[in-house]
């Protein structure tokens, strides 16, 4: 089922403005790790962009998410350490080693080795050594003073296709009788040179008082996945990437198989290729400021070039939008524009101009349409659902290329309806195109559209589909343990950045990170971004206190959060103390200040500033892990291959 992801207005705040530097003070201890911290190099057989991204998805530094004060980081020579936080900062050290990997200098079977992975479940640590050996460790009771050391409740070797493989999430059920754990690997595609992307479902139970191995699930992409996680249930798994997974392979249904190329959508033949090499697309749209019903208007001009109508009839072209969603689909429709045009021979097929599906849903009741004969074009008019921009006129890149899809600048949507009397004071632009800077640039060829999948792990099925067009991927933001999933999918919507949370009907908006798509866009030389683990409220709601940017060395960027509308009452109550709203580095969660709309005498209104910090470490090593905490104090925790380093950030003056 095809749905939408909604923002909830309440979690906007139109009135933000900006970040204002901090002037208060913030301390960066250090302590030195004699083995090193562990990072793998690239292999000198790793080629391919999504072994390039298996390597670069790698973090040193794990929280766990059932104790956020504490830390665990892999040393070079294969200890597992461990590391609290404590509020006397002071005592701050580079940890106890809590356990060893056995196979840590068994050189892999074939390939390379990945980086090591880690997570933490309630009693538990499951851990990869980045070849293809699994563990399962009993931790016993982490709440203690001391860090005890960790055994071995099983060993497996992993039945990945590819050489090397890393963890990505785990989960253990309620019951505590089983585990899931989810792992991510790229392998060669069969009868192909082109590499795809696995994701192996391994389900274990406890059989006989023995742990091992229940189910095997996997699925398959040619595309990396930018979040996938499971459910609190683990009864489904939520991907967000590209290009959707499929099952290929079932432990529990032998019927599972990887399926045939599809022939559902038919490459255009030769003789199509023609047609639409000869027409061109030119739309434009109405700006979202116009009249309720001019805003919603979008013009598509097809130049027919070579092809020529037989007739000047009502006849002669037959051009409908048609919804993409199942019969039974009660969620959010796309729709498919078509036009077809007769040709003279009425034995022959029409000609198929355009069979495209549209960037967003359309009124398919009032399309219109005109034809020109002097200039051979087609005029569509289509009335979009909602008065949102669109980004371009069709959903799919490779479409719009193929129909040779323009935009027409220079057209006022509003010429065409007519209002020749406007006065052209009033149809001036509020900026200049020198004003615009990178992070105002729409997406390159290289950005791709989103799609958010939720798998039923009982039949591998797909039972919901999100299509997030024109929604860049920004971070994962971790929640605490028994949460709704492991992390939040943070996407940029306008200039902010909105965290989704999995849910059965529709993702759910919980949390806005004000103005941050149009931060990270001008961070080019990013490396992580973090944020303390948060929590969600009964209202499905959720404040994280700050997120924490890492360039590649040195420099760390943190913005401050200020308090939902809806959600500030709710937190001051919260009995979990990590929930509370934290002081901030300034005076208040922001700073309030008049601004006139327009400039001039025009009317006053108050606009929010939050608080920004710029930390900078004392040498310029490559940052290799990055965590942030909220409690006992608000700190980031910095790892380079030879020290880590903790980030006081509210220092008393």
């Amino acid at each position: 089922m095809n749905v939408q992801a909604k923002p909830n207005r309440d979690l906007l705040d139109p009135n933000f403005e900006s970040y204002k530097l901090s002037l208060r003070r913030t301390a960066v201890l250090s302590a030195s790790e004699p083995n090193g911290i562990d990072l793998k190099t690239l292999g000198h057989d790793t080629f391919s962009k999504l072994e390039i991204r298996l390597h670069f998805l790698h973090n040193a530094v794990f929280q766990d998410s059932f104790l956020p004060d504490t830390f665990y980081y892999f040393t070079a020579d294969g200890q597992i350490k461990g590391v609290v936080i404590r509020r006397r900062k002071e005592l701050f050290c580079s940890g106890s080693t809590v356990w060893k990997v056995p196979s840590w200098a068994e050189p892999p079977k074939r390939g390379s080795k990945c980086n090591a992975s880690m997570k933490l479940l309630s009693n538990y640590a499951i851990v990869c050594d980045g070849a293809h050996n699994l563990y399962l460790l009993d931790t016993g009771d982490r709440t203690s003073k001391g860090f005890s050391p960790w055994k071995v409740a099983m060993e497996f070797e992993l039945p990945t296709v590819a050489p090397s493989a890393y963890l990505m999430d785990a989960i253990q059920s309620p019951t505590s009788l089983e585990i899931n754990c989810l792992l991510l690997s790229v392998a060669a595609a069969s009868g192909s040179s082109k590499s795809e992307v696995h994701l192996d479902w391994l389900t274990f139970g406890i059989i006989v008082e023995t742990w091992s191995l229940a189910r095997h699930r996997r699925l398959s992409s040619p595309s990396f996945p930018d979040y996938a996680v499971f459910e609190h249930t683990s009864s489904f798994l939520t991907v967000c990437t590209s290009d959707p997974f499929s099952a290929v392979h079932d432990s529990a249904n032998p019927e599972v198989k990887p399926s045939e190329p599809s022939q559902s959508a038919p490459q255009p033949s030769p003789e199509d290729d023609f047609v639409t090499s000869s027409v061109r697309f030119t739309w434009s749209q109405c700006p979202p400021d116009a009249s309720e019903d001019d805003s919603r208007l979008v013009n598509v001009l097809i130049h027919l070039g070579s092809q020529k109508s037989p007739n000047v009839s009502k006849e002669a072209f037959k051009i409908s939008c048609i919804s993409c969603a199942p019969e039974d689909h009660t969620g959010f429709a796309m729709h498919r524009l078509i036009i077809q045009m007769l040709t003279e021979d009425s034995e022959k097929p029409p000609i198929s101009l355009c069979n495209a599906r549209l960037f967003a849903p359309v009124d398919c009741n009032e399309t219109m349409w005109t034809y020109d004969k002097e200039t051979n074009s087609l005029d569509v008019t289509l009335l979009k659902t909602t008065p949102t921009p669109w980004l371009r006129l069709f959903a799919d890149v490779t479409e719009e290329e193929r129909l040779n899809v323009q935009y027409d600048e220079t057209t006022s949507g509003s010429s065409r309806l007519g209002q020749t009397d406007i006065d052209a004071g009033q149809m001036q632009g509020n900026f200049n195109v020198e004003q615009l800077e990178d992070v105002d640039m729409a997406a390159t060829d290289d950005d791709v559209d989103l799609l958010l999948q939720r798998i039923d792990g009982a039949t591998l099925k797909t039972t919901m589909k999100v299509e997030l067009l024109g929604n860049q991927w920004l971070y994962n933001a971790p929640l605490k343990a028994a949460g709704p999933a492991s992390h939040l999918l943070c996407v940029r919507h306008d200039v902010d950045g909105l965290l989704w949370c999995p849910a059965p009907q529709w993702p759910l908006h919980v949390a806005t990170l004000q103005a941050f798509g149009y931060v990270l866009a001008s961070k080019q030389s990013h490396r992580f971004v973090v944020s303390p683990p948060a929590h969600i409220t009964g209202a499905n709601f959720a404040h994280l206190p700050f997120v924490a940017v890492a360039d590649l060395s040195r420099h760390i960027y943190v913005y401050w959060q200020p308090p939902a509308r809806c959600g500030a009452d709710e937190l001051e109550d919260a009995e979990d103390d990590d929930a509370v709203l934290l002081p901030g580095p300034g005076d208040g969660d922001t700073e309030l200040r008049k601004r006139r709309v327009g400039g001039g005498e025009g009317e006053l209104r108050v606009v929010h500033v939050a608080w920004q910090q710029v930390l900078s470490l004392p040498d310029a090593e490559e940052i290799i892990g990055f965590a942030a905490l909220a409690s006992p104090l608000p700190a980031c925790i910095v790892a380079t291959k030879q020290r880590l380093y903790l980030t006081s950030l509210v220092e008393e003056n």
